[in-house]
């Protein structure tokens, strides 16, 4: 399992706590994006801003750590390695 603390939106737009409508308007944006456009998406998911280094086990001990899981990290760029 990966993560995207404090949420989803967190990692991707750096906002918490998004209405909901507001949601939907940010993803279909990200989504437009990115379509088509995969290796963009990678090297965006592995901005040093929040991609947590390491391996899974050490990327997952780092969330653990603190306050980390509320702030903006993601170990989703493992996913690609």
């Amino acid at each position: 399992m990966y993560y995207f603390s404090c949420n989803l939106e967190h990692v991707l737009h750096d906002k918490i706590n998004m209405d909901d409508n507001f949601k939907m308007e940010v993803a279909e944006k990200f989504a437009d994006t990115y379509y088509g456009r995969e290796h963009e998406f990678i090297n965006f998911i592995r901005n040093d801003e929040f991609a947590v280094t390491g391996d899974f086990k050490e990327t997952w001990s780092f969330i653990k750590k603190g306050n980390n899981s509320l702030r903006r990290y993601c170990n989703f760029h493992l996913f690609f390695e």
